[in-house]
């Protein structure tokens, strides 16, 4: 599977799970009432804590692959810019080969940016989608 469909296929997943999980945070809330049990009261607190790690682990992953992106960017463009073919035409920046290849770059490492910081909303919403969609002991 390449990057791009996975990238999709998590988005996809994380559009279903989130909603439906929701639903039922929602409907469990309401059917616990003004008294709560002391596990409708944990899940009320999870929910809050795991939102907060969640975005922050997502943050953190895409300032390090965009952190990553951009060295890698730039020393390709510092090889383009310097290269033999390049300076055989003075007042031309690149050719159109090259700035082609130069965008295709860029748009590959943000598109990594992208992927790593969906990971950790993904994998916190499905679990938690497939933890609250089996039947509760109580």
């Amino acid at each position: 599977m390449t990057r791009r469909t996975k990238t999709l296929t998590r988005s996809l997943e994380l559009s279903m799970a989130a909603p439906a999980v929701i639903a039922m945070r929602t409907a469990r809330t309401m059917a616990s009432g003004a008294a709560p049990s002391a596990a409708d009261r944990r899940e009320m607190s999870r929910m809050v804590s795991e939102k907060g790690r969640a975005f922050t682990q997502s943050w953190f992953a895409m300032a390090a692959r965009q952190q990553r992106a951009q060295i890698e960017w730039w020393s390709a463009f510092a090889r383009a810019w310097s290269s033999p073919w390049n300076a055989a035409r003075p007042g031309l920046m690149f050719d159109a080969a090259t700035a082609r290849s130069l965008s295709k770059r860029m748009q590959a490492s943000q598109a990594a940016v992208l992927a790593h910081g969906l990971a950790p909303l993904h994998r916190t919403a499905t679990a938690n989608l497939r933890r609250l969609s089996k039947p509760r002991v109580r």
